[in-house]
C-alpha cells in the first residue's frame, strides 16, 4: 500500500479490452493500493498529476501495527471507508444523475477533499485534464466543457484554464444531489 503524502494522482483501471477508466483523483492524505488487499495484486495504476510525495506502507507491517495500536486501526478503517464511500458516490452519480449533476457532484467531492486537507474549498487548481474528468464521469470532453459553461452562466463557478472558483457551493450541492 502507499500513502499519498503530497500532490495528486489519477487512479486508472485498464480493462481487458485495453480501454482505460479513470476511477478516482486522490489528493494528499489518501491511501493508495487498497485494491490489493483482496487479491494481493494491484488492479489499478496511480499516475501522478503533479510532483508528488508517496510513502510505501508494507501491508504486513501495517497489519502488525494495527494489531496493537487502536488509533492506527481506526485510521485505516476510516481511510478504507472513505474510499468505499467515494466509489459509492461515483456509481450513484453515473447511474442516475444528469450531466450537470455528475459534474456538480464531482466538483463538490473535490471541494470537500480540498477542505479536509486544509486547502480552500472554493478556489483550487484542477490538476486533471478535462479529458480525464470526462472519462471519470462517463461523458465526452465536449459535454464536460459545455457543462462548465452552463455552470459559469448560472454563476455557480468561474473557470479560467485549470483554475476553478466555486461561487455558490450550496447551489452546486443542490445540483449534485440525487
Amino acid at each position: 500500500m502507499y500513502y499519498l503524502r503530497a500532490g495528486s494522482a489519477k487512479i486508472r483501471v485498464t480493462n481487458p479490452s485495453g480501454s482505460e477508466q479513470i476511477a478516482a483523483f486522490p489528493i494528499s492524505g489518501t491511501l493508495l493500493g487498497l485494491d490489493a488487499i483482496a487479491t494481493g495484486t494491484h488492479e489499478c495504476d496511480a499516475i501522478a498529476l503533479e510532483d508528488s510525495l508517496v510513502c510505501v506502507l508494507p501491508f504486513n507491517e501495517l497489519m502488525s501495527q494495527c494489531s496493537y495500536d487502536l488509533a492506527a486501526t481506526k485510521e485505516l478503517n476510516r481511510l478504507i471507508a472513505q474510499e468505499v464511500n467515494q466509489f459509492r458516490r461515483l456509481l450513484t452519480a453515473l447511474g442516475c444523475m444528469t450531466t450537470e449533476g455528475r459534474v456538480a457532484r464531482f466538483l463538490v467531492n473535490l471541494s470537500e477533499q480540498m477542505a479536509a486537507n486544509g486547502y480552500s474549498a472554493r478556489e483550487f487548481t484542477l490538476k486533471m485534464s478535462r479529458e480525464d474528468i470526462a472519462n471519470h464521469l462517463g461523458m465526452t470532453i465536449e459535454t464536460v466543457c459545455r457543462t462548465f459553461g452552463r455552470m459559469r452562466t448560472a454563476s455557480l463557478l468561474t473557470v479560467k484554464g485549470r483554475n476553478l472558483q466555486i461561487r455558490n457551493l450550496e447551489a452546486l450541492k443542490k445540483v449534485g444531489s440525487v
